[in-house]
């Protein structure tokens, strides 16, 4: 038998050997202990226990020895526990098989004299705030403090929490926690689970949908809750962190896929593609100056913009896609400026049956660039049609080719002006054509 002494109201660990057939018994990892205490060991009941301890709330194993916590609150009472009186109580430890729980064994015995301290106020104890060695919160999908942003183009990588505490004073686990996140308070209420002192706080995914929390570079983690029947807060328990993509787009390239246009063309079309330095861009997103009827938007990393303003162009986009550490949209919008396309005044021409200076439009045969020196071919010319040259520049020679029968010098002399599309051009007229033959007209501007 072993005799105990214990002041009410005061904190004391006993060290109690442990015996089993008269040899030191070690528990190890395969036996659970329990302290009983009783006043009255033959009548009472488990349930009715003074004081009771479990394994690792209140009892731990070391070695061939059970350390025993008793606390104020044990035997000076608190608000689930009634005060014990002064007197003897009865004890003895238990073992009980982990893999076989009608293998039980006692393995120490004896009485607790409890004193009654010459103090009694009822300030003379003040428990012990919560105290906590370390408090470490980790992403649960990763094990780790930090996690990708993103789990694909436009989709956060959601992720729980799990915080893990190791408790300095203190015995049992956590309770009406309440978890903030850079500042934020989770709705949920939550408890820990594990053994004394290793305590853990769960928050499920569902528990953050919607959260900038979820892809935020950086989470600071605010814990606070009862442990031991007293409040705790602590402040600043931990740092998670979202690694944010890493820039996988270095410029938008983009040129008009026309050399030159004619005066009278408004549009063009544009041809673009973003440079793609890692990852895999997947679609695009932005806009163009001046405004086109084709929006910068796309799922691909080349693209074609059609009726395009023949302006210089401004375009700006940010892009969505993989990038080295998860996915996203580009936080810096890329740019990129395309000169507008150089214009030429084509000359036209055409074939009459009269000398009546005709009707000229855009869609009338021109010539594919602003003519200098080009040689233009009438088709079967007749004696009696007129041929007709609209050009905006002056024409400083003109010759009449035709097939087989030389070239003849023509007097430049301008019959007329005409506007075609806004524009001025110089009118000249020519007969005599040769009969059957393809014509040709070489002429230089000045």
């Amino acid at each position: 038998m072993i005799q105990l002494s214990q002041r009410i109201g005061d904190t004391k660990t006993f060290s109690i050997p442990l015996k089993w057939n008269g040899r030191p018994f070690l528990p190890e990892n395969e036996w659970s202990l329990i302290f009983t205490a009783k006043s009255q060991p033959a009548t009472q009941l488990d349930s009715a226990a003074s004081i009771k301890k479990q394994s690792n709330s209140g009892i731990i194993a070391d070695s061939n020895f059970a350390k025993v916590n008793i606390l104020p609150a044990d035997t000076s009472g608190s608000t689930t526990v009634t005060a014990l009186s002064p007197g003897l109580l009865y004890w003895d430890i238990q073992a009980q098989k982990i893999l076989d729980a009608l293998d039980i064994r006692t393995v120490a015995g004896g009485t607790l004299n409890l004193l009654r301290d010459v103090t009694r106020g009822e300030a003379t104890y003040v428990p012990p705030s919560p105290s906590f060695s370390s408090v470490i919160p980790k992403w649960t999908s990763t094990s780790l403090a930090s996690k990708d942003a993103y789990s694909a183009p436009s989709v956060v990588n959601t992720s729980g929490i799990t915080i893990s505490l190791v408790a300095s004073n203190g015995s049992g686990g956590i309770t009406n926690a309440k978890i903030f996140l850079n500042s934020v308070e989770l709705a949920g209420t939550y408890s820990s689970t594990g053994v004394w002192p290793n305590l853990f706080i769960s928050i499920p995914l569902a528990d953050l949908a919607g959260l900038a929390a979820s892809y935020a570079a950086n989470v600071a983690v605010r814990v606070a809750g009862t442990f031991n029947s007293l409040t705790f807060n602590i402040a600043n328990a931990g740092t998670l962190t979202n690694v944010q993509p890493a820039a996988f787009v270095a410029s938008l390239n983009a040129s008009y896929a026309q050399q030159s246009l004619p005066f009278y063309t408004t549009t063009a079309t544009v041809n673009y593609n973003y440079s793609v330095t890692s990852g895999a861009a997947t679609q695009y997103l932005g806009t163009i100056t001046p405004a086109t009827s084709t929006a910068l938007n796309a799922t691909s990393v080349n693209g074609t913009l059609t009726n395009v303003l023949n302006k210089t162009l401004t375009l700006s986009g940010s892009v969505i896609g993989t990038g080295t550490n998860g996915a996203g949209s580009t936080t810096v919008p890329i740019t990129g400026t395309v000169s507008a396309v150089p214009v030429y005044f084509p000359a036209f021409y055409k074939i009459t049956t009269t000398s009546t200076p005709p009707t000229w439009t855009t869609a009338d045969v021109q010539t594919p660039s602003s003519p200098a020196g080009l040689t233009i071919t009438y088709p079967n010319a007749q004696p009696t049609n007129y041929a007709w040259l609209a050009t905006e520049f002056a024409v400083g020679s003109i010759y009449l080719v035709v097939t087989g029968f030389g070239e003849f010098a023509i007097d430049p002399n301008v019959v007329s002006t005409v506007t075609i599309s806004g524009e001025v051009f110089n009118l000249y007229g020519f007969t005599g054509l040769a009969d059957g033959f393809p014509v040709k007209l070489r002429f230089n501007t000045i």
